[in-house]
């Protein structure tokens, strides 16, 4: 008798902690408009975008960024 109520618990246990939260990828895109640019939006964070800051005002894509219809991906750092 105590194995089958172990199974049941064990089962039960794996079938309830299993469950993850996929809030990320069942998010819908939001469609909302910024009143700021991408140069502007980097320079607003706290911290993290010095760098990238730094390089897109040597390469002279300041005024590129700080126009409102432009998308801008930053590369990632490798791990």
């Amino acid at each position: 008798m105590k194995p089958i109520f172990f199974l049941c618990a064990l089962f039960t246990l794996i079938l309830t902690g299993c469950k993850k939260n996929n809030t990320y990828r069942d998010e819908m895109p939001s469609n909302a408009q910024y009143p700021y640019s991408v140069y502007e939006y980097l320079q607003n964070q706290a911290t993290g975008f010095d760098s990238l800051l730094f390089i897109i005002n040597r390469s002279g894509l300041k005024d590129t960024l700080a126009s409102k219809d432009v998308t801008f991906l930053q590369p990632r750092m490798p791990a």
